[in-house]
């Protein structure tokens, strides 16, 4: 999951788009926790490089 965040990120996506894709994954999954625990890595990692 974090390899495609990197690519949207790369592609010029928004935070926003990005975590709209993982919210989706994790209910397709329904590995909730996972994806909160992703929106929360890249949050945390928006915010120490910066933002988008």
């Amino acid at each position: 999951m974090a390899l495609s965040v990197e690519l949207a990120q790369q592609h010029g996506h928004v935070a926003g788009e990005a975590e709209v894709v993982i919210k989706g994954l994790a209910q397709r999954t329904g590995d909730r926790i996972a994806g909160a625990g992703a929106l929360d890595a890249i949050s945390a990692g928006l915010c120490l490089g910066g933002g988008i």
